[in-house]
C-alpha cells in the first residue's frame, strides 16, 4: 500500500488535507489569493482529510497498487494543505511530490 505522511504541520489541526492529482503545476504561486509564499504543485483532483496530531504529524493510508505491469510508470502528484497559516488566506501548502509506480 501507498501511505502519505506529513510532518511539521500545525499541531492538532482537524482540517489538514492531502491533495492528490495527476498534473504537476510546477509551483503555481498562490500570492494573488492571499497565500503568500505558497506554491501549488498538485491539480488536486482528490483531497483526503488528514488531521494532524499534537506534533503536527499525519499518516494517510491512501491505496494499494495492483500487481499489473500496465501500472508501471503511472504517477500521482501529492501535496499537503493546512489551515492556520499566518497569511491573509489563513492556510498554507507544503512541498509537492510526484510518486511514480515501478521503474518505467
Amino acid at each position: 500500500p501507498i501511505r502519505l505522511q506529513m510532518s511539521g504541520g500545525p499541531a492538532n489541526e482537524p482540517l489538514s488535507f492531502m491533495m492528490i492529482g495527476f498534473t504537476n503545476l510546477g509551483g503555481l504561486p498562490l500570492d494573488v489569493i492571499g497565500m503568500t509564499g505558497c506554491p501549488l504543485y498538485s491539480d488536486a483532483i482528490l483531497s483526503i482529510l488528514a488531521p494532524t496530531d499534537a506534533t503536527g504529524y499525519t499518516l494517510v493510508p491512501v491505496f494499494s497498487t495492483p500487481n499489473d505491469p500496465d501500472q508501471v510508470g503511472a504517477s500521482i502528484v501529492v501535496q499537503p494543505f493546512q489551515r492556520g497559516a499566518n497569511n491573509p488566506f489563513g492556510a498554507a501548502t507544503g512541498n509537492g511530490y510526484r510518486l511514480t509506480i515501478g521503474c518505467p
